[in-house]
């Protein structure tokens, strides 16, 4: 505005020009002692972002460089780093030259309510989508179509790109893992694990056997998550973990399983020729959707004829839990099903998306009261379920294992004391903002299945899912093939009892090629193990 009255144009004749050298006198004096008043600011404000004074003279200059000083220490405050800050000593006194230490930045506690480390999203939320999702009709109880971004439903949808994700954040994260504990003996038989020794003997891996966990182990440590939080209301309080067995079936050493879902198993043109190429391949393993439907007797009857073990798959929170508390009527209903699918002749319920929404807008709970809030629910079905004689099992976020703390509610060690078998969902696509993962198939398994492993001991079984779909499968530059063996190798290499291919479609051509060669390397390693 003072531009506008000032500027000669506006003020025609000589009292125009007049009055235009006096206003810009008047700017010019402004100006010359502006630094005054900044360095007056600063003085008041130490925490304010100093001014830079134009030099006009040789006191200017010193400000100048006085100004630069104060510029400098404000972003050294701002970072938190002890820094030594100097000046040109032909241009200050010695008087003003002075070591400037300034406190360490305080250790940020990542137990308190703030995003911990997601090694499939770098530093961000990943989406809720983690299995794959095919362009095909949706049906309740299935996973999502792919191409489906918009609704954060079971854990599959991709996240939207952030700009401080970075790959050198996911590689810095990833190598400071905490402490593991010691490894030892298997808590089913008290003794050390023949399997885990031979797979590492046949690699050459040395590493030890996981130590025992036992149930004081496992109550210690939900005592300290589950401190001084409250009850889920509704539901159990006692959240002590029921006792395992007896069970009415015996289960496979060695998962080798693939997912069917609801549509395949009730059409008998489907399904009878699935299972017999899966026999073919000394597959033992069938997880099997059970809603919005129950599968009919035919299927059950055959797949057990066929020596399948069958694992009843229970959506309990479609996208994941929205609001708290949890709805005990949908809790009731999802128990419900699990009932069915165990009467009916399923050898295992295996609960799918237990867990919060990777988007909660409710109210703000902890750590402690999420994770509670998962038991809780657990503890329900467990209570439910289990007099029934079959095993209990639950899907995890394939980030699990590399996280201690995740906002979702899911942590290995409070699952493992209810659980019978964790399935973490490695999918290497889906590690997202982690280009490496994603390149190297092999070693997302193998990672995740390790770490789920060092982290439970045998208290619970490790079995992979595995992505048996071609979502950037070409990132890796291998095969199809290929890359769906190399998941089969890791999760044998690390230690885990196992693996699920996963397949929206449930086509496993491919994916059967890929287990002929595992299979053949299973062969060559315990001729390795077994020769002299």
């Amino acid at each position: 505005m003072s531009a506008l009255i000032l500027h000669p144009r506006t003020m025609p004749g000589p009292s125009g020009r007049v009055c235009f050298r006096w206003g810009l006198l008047a700017i010019l004096l402004v100006i010359g002692g502006w630094p005054v008043v900044a360095t007056a600011q600063e003085q008041d404000n130490p925490d304010a972002m100093p001014l830079i004074p134009s030099p006009r003279s040789e006191q200017g200059e010193r400000q100048l460089y006085d100004s630069m000083r104060s510029r400098l220490e404000y972003y050294q405050r701002m970072q938190g780093q002890t820094a030594r800050t100097t000046m040109a000593r032909d241009r200050m006194s010695s008087e003003s030259r002075q070591t400037i230490r300034v406190p360490a930045a305080q250790n940020r506690d990542p137990s308190a309510n703030e995003l911990p480390y997601l090694p499939e999203t770098g530093n961000r939320l990943a989406n809720d989508n983690l299995h794959e999702q095919d362009p095909v009709v949706r049906l309740s109880g299935s996973k999502p179509d792919q191409g489906k971004t918009s609704a954060p439903n079971s854990q599959r949808s991709q996240p939207k790109t952030t700009g401080r994700n970075t790959a050198s954040k996911s590689a810095r994260a990833r190598t400071a893992q905490p402490e593991q504990p010691a490894r030892g003996t298997s808590i089913r038989t008290g003794a050390p694990s023949a399997n885990a020794q031979k797979s590492s003997t046949a690699r050459g891996n040395s590493d030890p056997i996981p130590r025992r966990r036992t149930h004081t182990d496992s109550m210690h440590a939900l005592e300290a998550i589950f401190k001084n939080t409250s009850p889920v209301p509704g539901l159990p309080v006692d959240l002590t973990p029921a006792a395992r067995g007896p069970y009415r079936y015996f289960a496979p050493a060695v998962y080798k399983g693939l997912y069917l879902h609801n549509y395949t198993a009730r059409t008998a043109s489907r399904y009878t020729s699935l299972l017999k190429q899966a026999r073919k391949y000394k597959l033992n393993v069938l997880v099997v959707d059970v809603q919005p439907k129950q599968p009919p007797k035919e299927f059950i009857k055959l797949a057990r004829e066929m020596d399948f073990y069958l694992v009843a798959r229970v959506v309990v929170f479609e996208g994941g839990l929205r609001s708290w508390p949890p709805p005990r009527k949908h809790i009731d209903q999802v128990a419900a099903s699990a009932q069915a699918a165990a009467q009916a002749g399923f050898m295992e319920v295996q609960l799918d998306y237990i867990r919060f929404t990777d988007y909660w807008k409710g109210r703000s709970l902890s750590l402690p009261q999420r994770y509670r809030t998962v038991a809780t629910i657990i503890k329900h079905i467990d209570d439910q379920v289990r007099p029934l004689g079959v095993r209990i099992g639950a899907d995890i976020f394939g980030r699990i294992p590399f996280n201690q703390n995740d906002r979702i509610g899911q942590k290995l060690e409070v699952f493992a004391p209810y659980l019978d078998t964790l399935y973490p969902m490695l999918y290497p696509s889906h590690f997202y903002g982690d280009p490496m993962m994603q390149k190297k198939p092999y070693k997302a398994v193998y990672d995740g299945c390790r770490k789920s492993v060092e982290r439970i001991g045998h208290e619970s079984k490790v079995v992979a899912y595995i992505q048996a779909f071609k979502m950037k499968v070409g990132m890796s530059g291998l095969g199809y093939q290929r890359y769906i063996y190399d998941q089969l190798r890791a999760s044998t290499d690390a230690g885990g009892q196992g693996f699920v291919a996963w397949n929206a479609r449930n086509q496993y051509a491919t994916f059967f090629k890929a287990v002929a060669q595992y299979n053949q390397y299973i062969t060559a390693q315990k001729q390795t193990v077994t020769s002299p």
